[in-house]
């Protein structure tokens, strides 16, 4: 036996290195102790650095699994080499790759999650638990799902969701058992409508689902084909049928990788790589941006928000001094003169910035009821202004969003935090 010196080891200086393990390791291929250091979860770094840390490990019954998938020049798999092809493979461990991807790359994400599987396989009766249809909350779904093989996580959600990796697949799960709506194509599950808004009966159309657990509703394709809209400085977005909010880059992927693998709506397919591409950015690459500004380009961009924010509670009668008026109740002082006033200061600052801050301003949607609307802030913001009557609702509706949008950029964009203030506390009004 060989000692070798382990660093990440601190109760046990030194590791026993096994001399058998490592010769049987230098005789496999990179890609295949690549595949091994995946199971063990080790850094991939060089061929000898990864052989001489895995030559430390006890040898895994995924390692079994992963003999198999041996490759060729090319890249490709030859099943016929060892006593396990990719059938016998996928029948074992019940692994469901979705179409039209890298069957290789699937199947090595599998073998460095399907462990816990063999360690802690799920019970029976948590099956029942998990086929119940009942929302189950996010953490309980996960440490439920991850025990589960693909076949088994498919058969309790009753839907094909959107994934192109294994961990994609429980996350989809999770979100569908615990009510967070996702795209998907159902299995077992009967979608709640049977016709779509186009009026066509969803048995005689192609159709793919969005919604979460008892609530899925089958969305044909030129319904997503109408809810495209152009907006400024060319950029698009997509409405969900049915729904306000703009669709998210996420989402939009989500949808393009579903129809993809399924090869489903190919004119939305092909839309979808051109609304990606000009929709709006999302926060985090938002502020990923503004990590770039100066101080002073970074404080401008505060400034504004917090304009837009005493905007809004002018907008619902507040003048400086008085309390923020969360209830219906205090704010049926009809806005004033104040109102325009911080307008006009609100459009004095924006014009007062720089190209990169307004960027970043002309980026902005508007949040409604704490969701991404399809609504441009800046174009709510002029329509208020000069054309009030092309505004659907009242100035006093609007000052919730004009609120809420500046609570949430100011905290998710720079990190600023509104004290005294409880956006939960403040009420919608119609």
């Amino acid at each position: 036996m060989i000692f070798i010196r382990n660093p990440l080891q601190f109760l046990m200086p030194y590791t026993m290195v096994n001399e058998e393990r490592m010769k049987y390791l230098t005789k496999l291929p990179d890609i295949v102790i690549a595949m091994y250091c995946s199971i063990h979860g080790i850094k991939v770094m060089d061929r000898d650095t990864n052989i001489m840390k895995l030559s430390v490990t006890q040898q895994s019954i995924m390692e079994k699994y992963a003999d198999c998938l041996v490759l060729d020049q090319q890249g490709n798999m030859k099943n016929d080499i060892t006593e396990y092809g990719l059938n016998r493979l996928f029948t074992e461990l019940e692994i469901c790759p979705p179409k039209n991807i890298s069957i290789k790359e699937y199947i090595i994400d599998c073998l460095s999650t399907y462990t816990t599987v063999f360690i802690n396989p799920i019970r029976p009766h948590e099956l029942d638990i998990l086929k119940s249809n009942i929302l189950i909350e996010y953490t309980t779904s996960y440490l439920m799902s991850i025990r589960m093989t693909d076949k088994q996580i498919l058969s309790v959600i009753g839907v094909i969701p959107s994934y192109t990796t294994r961990r994609e697949l429980i996350g989809a799960a999770c979100k569908f058992l615990c009510g967070i709506p996702i795209f998907c194509i159902p299995l077992t599950v009967t979608p709640c409508n049977n016709t779509t808004y186009l009026m066509n009966n969803i048995a005689e159309v192609p159709t793919i689902c969005y919604g979460y657990r008892n609530d899925v509703r089958a969305i044909e394709e030129e319904e997503f084909l109408m809810n495209i809209e152009e907006h400024p400085y060319g950029r698009l977005i997509m409405r969900i049928p049915g729904q306000e909010h703009a669709m998210t880059k996420m989402e939009l992927r989500e949808l393009e990788t579903l129809i993809t693998c399924a090869n489903m709506f190919p004119n939305l397919a092909s839309r979808l790589k051109l609304i990606i591409s000009k929709s709006y950015p999302e926060v985090s690459e938002l502020r990923e941006e503004i990590e770039k500004y100066t101080m002073i380009e970074r404080s401008d961009i505060i400034k504004f928000l917090s304009i837009l924010f005493d905007t809004g509670l002018a907008m619902r009668g507040w003048k400086p001094g008085d309390e923020i008026p969360y209830t219906k109740e205090n704010t049926f002082n009809p806005p004033d003169e104040l109102t325009s006033e911080y307008l006009m200061k609100l459009m004095y600052h924006y014009e007062s910035m720089n190209s990169r801050c307004k960027y970043i301003v002309d980026s902005l949607l508007m949040y409604k009821m704490k969701t991404l609307s399809s609504t441009v802030l800046m174009e709510r913001v002029r329509q208020i202004i000069h054309e009030p009557e092309k505004v659907n609702s009242c100035i006093r509706v609007n000052s919730r969003f004009f609120i809420e949008t500046a609570y949430i950029y100011l905290d998710e964009l720079l990190d600023c935090k509104l004290d005294n203030f409880n956006i939960d506390s403040l009420e919608y009004i119609e």
